[in-house]
């Protein structure tokens, strides 16, 4: 008891609260009557708009993360590959 040492006095109620708040929630998409009209057979509020829109165009994008001193020995690696070596003639 004059241990020193902390004793959780709580309930297992109050444990219990406590681990539900800290505890990561995750966060609905869609409001509450869009997922039950889902399953039911009405019509969507969005159906209209997403009949007519567009998809999005698709592209990608490269995004360089080397650096210019990085990119430049590649370039330099990549130019020595492709070269032939040179031959010396013998002088004899």
């Amino acid at each position: 008891m004059f241990s020193g040492e902390k004793v959780d006095t709580r309930t297992t109620y109050q444990k219990l609260l406590d681990n539900q708040r800290t505890s990561p929630q995750q966060l609905l998409m869609f409001r509450t009557p869009d997922i039950v009209s889902v399953h039911e057979k009405s019509k969507s509020p969005y159906a209209d708009w997403l009949q007519q829109a567009s998809p999005a165009p698709l592209e990608l994008e490269k995004i360089e993360v080397r650096i210019p001193e990085e990119i430049e020995l590649d370039r330099i690696r990549y130019m020595q590959s492709h070269m032939n070596p040179l031959s010396i003639p013998s002088t004899k």
